[in-house]
């Protein structure tokens, strides 16, 4: 039988042999999500070069660096080479989290003993392999060098005390000394072995010199627009020859200018590569807007931020893509399920095509990846272009207005940048308020909802801007994109992944990201098995791309920067990853063209489900509370959607459903003044940044409405529920600004307190004041708190109003200056409730895993113990968070996750999902727990700024729960908690000690004295002059002014305080109050026999 001919790959003049290797780990470029490189022989010359610079240094077994711009064009330019010449690959995507484990070799605990396992490094030296490094610059300092002496000498000592030397070397020591035991760990670099190391250092951390020099080096350039329009309309055939010469042209011309850019002059780049599915959208959706379209892969022109000469030049470029025609835009209509024989369930999108913000009779119609739980029926029936459409935004609007007052009226121009000059009565400010109106309606038609986006989604009714945003996912969906949502807090983010969701059958895996999560968590985390071995469990991301569910990547601004993309480019731009544990996930091309297909299973390689997408949501940088997540790189991973603030109408629109529709008239009145505030607000903030704090979100606007909806006419206490603490916590002149803003708007504030409250039980509810609620059954009395508590008339009205609070299912945070009484009130009001609960103290250490999961070692096995957090989630008991403020933002939230979302993913793998959650029927036992229906939290917080020393827990999370201010009492409610605490001291030293913490409280608050002497401190003194009513004013002050006696800038406005109240009067009263002349002289020590005297 005849031998075979070796296969030989000739670029040029450069010749090499090639194997018929067809491993799992040698890789190929998948034709839909691996950008535009072309099959074999149909690469360009500027394509081919590279290959042939490679095959060059392969062949002189030089170690490569390949230069080049952000995307995958390097990994691919590599894959390519691999996959022509048919070598293996063992790939390494570099991040701040890369250390020696993940280098050389990684320790794991086998049957009760140490096994040192290879890593992708050393399996390729030792078996021939190609070596890629991807991400070069992202490796922390005096991390590659681990690798210094395997590139220049082939040598690598190891953990398990094995050597790996030069091929050479080793031939000689074995043919000298032969094959004796002293020699076994002798390993020897197979001569085949060749590292690639991709990056661009400049992006990064510097390259080491001596790293450097042992690479040959290469830049890659984005092939030419001319060599690009062919590959981009074979993928988008019926799409005009002109459009994509136009998309190219953009790309291009941002390229050119993000190349020559100077330090002062920045612009980002554009991978033409991310253009593939703009093509197919565009060509599915004849017509659409080009423009909306190129945004999305170029997410610069809206999320990075920039300057304004950058900012114009991109402009000048995208607008460019405008469409001359009349705007066409595209509204979902219908979901069903389309089945095709030996093919996968799909979901047939029917969308209907809108011009100028008016329904036609044209629809188009598109196929995507479904879920498991899309139903066979189709459920939205076909309606005509006005069925089932609500009454237009314009008369919506139009009416709105003319309800509005004058002052209310002037808001609104303001707010739009409208002048208002030469305007004095209501009906001028109206006129000038409907020709802006009609400009703006003109100008930007939005499509209103049809068909299955008229319909109540998830407990949601989409208003016409969220439903053209789902929509508009749903299209990229179509065309193959994984999606990304950017948006401020509380915008609505998680309610628009729950449609996409629901309306496709999905279900979702989400995990949560926090600041301190490794890179390697993303893909999988170390756990161990019930013998103690050491095991990898698969992250949400990889379940879900194995089960062909939808991965929500929440809170993606969190992750250190650089580690998005490291992690989770090949996964998402190729739909192939190298796992931790060191095994493969393969695209659905791989696992279909390769002959060994049925074995790929054995030999460590799982396929990635097609119908696989993940959906990341974070915030845009401009909300202040995240970096510059959005880079060159991780554009280049999805096509990314802003969540902007909902017109007006909308608002209010969505405000009144959630407030019901009995009572109207009554409801109508504050959620218009709330508007009219919001807007105000809104024009401020864009004339200064700093008064941000003062802008209303949509989840505030919402709470207060769902006040209204369960108490219709607490029109204060639905106010109370908009603007909780937001204005206690305000510096002076914000606070000042935004009260007047309130009396511009017809909101009066603070709202009238009820007198007389008191807690009472009757028929199992508890009543305070008009408040009912129905008291629980402890399963476990000794966790219910109970506390002395005196009921005064302020303390009483905090409790009224976090009782409403809990009727209304929210959880509750309480913000305060220290002891104000927020662990009383909150212990109180469970102890009333008969509710139990847990407790949970956060610390500067305090971590997401000691938050959720304590791990413990039992007979040599890791387990884990539910925290307080689980357990009252587990139970359905109250959760009591004291000191959020102390621990990172980062790790607190997860509260965030668990009070907005009701999901949570713990370190075991479990996830803590809500009881309604479908999935709890889905999955399997062990991998989602339902959460209690009775499970609340309260959270106690300091209020932010010095001197409290703890984080602005209220900016990050405050939105999301119920918040209220608990502040110092005012002089009635004090006194009375004097007089209850201490009986015996006379009520005219009890009076002076309330006014004189009431004067120090007033310099407190306008900074002349930084500590805010709280009411804690009144009562030690209270306490201390009723058991010795002997010790002079001085000793009994000393007890909370000697933290005072070193504070010389304070020491002045304090003083001159306290002798205005017969404190501290000449030298001697000072130093006796200070500390510095014993007020007592001649004491004597006697000890006797007997008991000492109660106090």
């Amino acid at each position: 039988m005849a031998r075979s001919q070796p296969r030989v790959v000739s670029i040029g003049d450069v010749s090499m042999s090639a194997s018929d290797n067809l491993s799992p780990l040698v890789p190929t470029v998948p034709p839909r999500r691996g950008g535009l490189l072309r099959e074999g022989t149909d690469l360009s010359s500027s394509e081919l070069a590279p290959l042939r610079w490679m095959m060059q240094k392969a062949l002189l077994r030089q170690d490569m660096f390949l230069l080049g711009p952000p995307g995958p064009l390097l990994r691919h330019t590599v894959f390519r080479f691999c996959e022509l010449l048919r070598r293996e690959v063992e790939y390494v995507g570099i991040t701040r989290d890369t250390g020696e484990a993940d280098l050389k070799q990684r320790c794991e605990i086998v049957d009760g003993s140490v096994k040192y396992v290879d890593q992708a490094p050393v399996r390729a030296a030792i078996h021939g392999r190609i070596l890629v490094l991807e991400g070069i610059e992202k490796a922390e300092r005096n991390v590659l060098p681990l690798l210094n002496n395997l590139l220049e000498n082939r040598e690598m000592s190891l953990e398990d005390r094995r050597f790996l030397l030069a091929p050479a070397r080793a031939k000689q020591l074995r043919e000298q000394f032969g094959s004796d035991q002293e020699f076994s760990q002798l390993v020897p670099v197979h001569e085949d072995f060749l590292v690639v190391a991709l990056g661009l250092p400049e992006r990064g951390n510097p390259l080491d010199p001596p790293l450097r020099s042992r690479f040959a080096a290469l830049q890659l350039r984005p092939s030419l627009p001319s060599e690009l329009v062919s590959p981009l309309a074979q993928l988008a055939p019926l799409l005009p020859i002109s459009s994509v010469e136009r998309l190219l042209t953009a790309a291009s011309t941002l390229q050119d200018l993000a190349e020559g850019a100077s330090d002062a002059f920045k612009i980002p780049g554009l991978d033409v590569a991310s253009l593939g599915c703009a093509v197919r959208v565009l060509q599915a959706f004849p017509g659409a807007d080009m423009r909306s379209v190129f945004q999305r892969v170029y997410p610069a022109y809206g999320f990075v931020r920039m300057q304004e000469p950058e900012l114009t030049t991109i402009k000048k470029v995208v607008a460019e893509l405008q469409n001359d025609r009349t705007s066409v835009s595209y509204s979902l209509e219908a979901v069903s399920l389309a089945r095709e024989e030996n093919k996968l369930p799909a979901a047939r999108l029917r969308f209907r095509k809108f011009m100028s913000g008016e329904p036609v009779a044209d629809v188009v119609e598109a196929l995507a990846a479904c879920g498991p739980f899309l139903r066979a029926e189709d459920e939205s029936t076909p309606v005509t272009a006005n069925e089932g459409v609500a009454a237009g935004k314009e008369e919506a609007e139009a009416d709105q207005l003319r309800s509005l007052s004058a002052k209310e009226l002037r808001s609104w121009l303001s707010a739009c940048g409208v002048s208002h000059v030469g305007c004095f009565e209501k009906a001028e400010f109206l006129a000038r308020a409907q020709d802006h109106l009609k400009k703006l309606q003109g100008s930007n038609p939005i499509p209103r909802p049809v068909g299955a986006l008229s319909r109540l989604i998830e407990g949601l009714i989409l208003t016409p801007s969220q439903a053209s945003l789902l929509s508009d996912l749903l299209a990229d969906h179509s065309a193959g994109a994984d999606l990304a949502l950017v948006g401020d807090k509380g915008s609505g983010k998680s309610a628009i992944v729950r449609a996409f969701a629901s309306l496709l059958g999905y279900r979702t895996r989400s995990l949560f990201c926090y600041r301190d999560m490794s890179s390697r968590d993303l893909l999988q985390r170390r756990v161990t098995d019930p013998a103690g071995n050491t095991k990898w469990r698969d992250s949400p991301i990889v379940e879900a791309a194995l089960c062909g569910d939808l991965a929500i990547l929440d809170g993606a601004h969190r992750l250190a920067k650089g580690s998005l993309y490291a992690t989770l480019a090949p996964l998402l731009s190729d739909r192939a990853c190298a796992l931790p544990d060191g095994t493969l996930l393969c695209s659905p091309h791989f696992w279909e063209t390769r002959s060994e297909g049925g074995n790929l299973a054995g030999l460590g390689v799982r396929q990635v489900h097609p119908a696989f997408r993940l959906i990341a949501c974070g915030e845009s940088p401009e909300s202040g509370t995240s970096q510059a997540w959005i880079d060159e790189e991780v554009s280049t991973l999805f096509h990314f959607h802003a969540i902007t603030a909902l017109p007006s109408h909308e608002q209010r629109s969505l405000a009144a459903r959630c407030a019901g529709v009995v009572a109207s008239k009554v409801k109508d009145k504050p959620i218009d003044q709330l508007l009219s505030y919001s807007e105000a607000a809104k024009a401020a903030v864009s004339k200064d940044a700093d008064l941000k704090p003062l802008q209303l979100s949509l989840r505030a606007l919402l709470r207060a409405s769902r006040h209204l909806s369960l108490r219709p006419e607490d029109t204060a206490g639905a106010m109370a529920r908009a603007f909780s603490a937001r204005f206690a916590l305000l510096p002076g002149p914000q606070r000042l600004l935004g009260e007047k803003m309130l009396a511009e708007a017809g909101i009066i504030r603070p709202a009238p307190r009820e007198t007389d409250l008191t807690a009472s039980e009757e028929a199992g509810e508890l009543q305070v004041g008009g408040v009912r609620c129905r008291l629980r059954t402890p399963v476990r009395p000794e966790l219910v708190p109970k506390v002395h508590f005196i009921e005064t008339p302020a303390h009483m009205a905090v409790l009224q109003s976090m009782l409403v609070s809990w009727t209304a299912g929210q959880h509750l945070l309480l913000v305060g200056n220290q002891g104000v009484g927020k662990n009383k009130l909150a212990d109180h009001l469970l102890g009333l409730l008969h509710c139990e609960r847990e407790y949970v103290q956060l610390h500067r250490d305090t971590t997401v895993q000691s938050l959720t999961l304590t791990p413990t070692l039992e007979a040599g096995v890791v387990g884990w113990q539910d925290s307080a957090l689980i357990r009252a989630a587990r139970a359905g008991r109250c959760l009591v968070v004291d000191e959020a403020d102390k621990a990172p933002l980062e790790v607190v939230c997860v509260l965030k996750a668990l009070a907005e979302d009701g999901e949570l993913s713990l370190p075991d793998g479990h996830t803590l999902v809500r009881s309604s959650d479908s999935r709890l029927a889905s999955a399997g036992e062990n991998e989602f727990l339902p959460i209690a229906d009775g499970f609340r939290m309260i959270v106690l917080a300091n209020r932010p700024g010095f001197p409290f020393l703890g984080n602005d827990f209220y900016r990050v999370c405050g939105d999301v729960f119920d918040c209220h201010a608990v502040e110092c009492l005012d002089t009635e409610s004090e006194l009375e908690l004097l007089r209850q605490t201490a009986p015996r001291v006379p009520q005219e030293k009890l009076a002076a000690l309330s006014n004189l913490f009431m004067d120090l409280r007033q310099l407190s608050d306008s900074g002349q004295l930084t500590y805010p002497y709280s009411t804690r401190d009144l009562v030690k003194l209270a306490v201390h002059a009723q058991n010795f009513p002997g010790d002079s004013s001085e000793e009994l002050a000393a007890n909370v002014f000697g933290f005072d006696a070193f504070q010389e800038d304070q020491r002045h406005h304090l003083l001159k305080v306290l002798r205005r109240h017969g404190i501290a009067k000449g030298k001697a009263g000072e130093a006796e109050l200070f500390g510095e002349r014993r007020g007592r002289r001649n004491l004597q020590l006697i000890e006797s026999s007997g008991q000492a005297p109660v106090t």
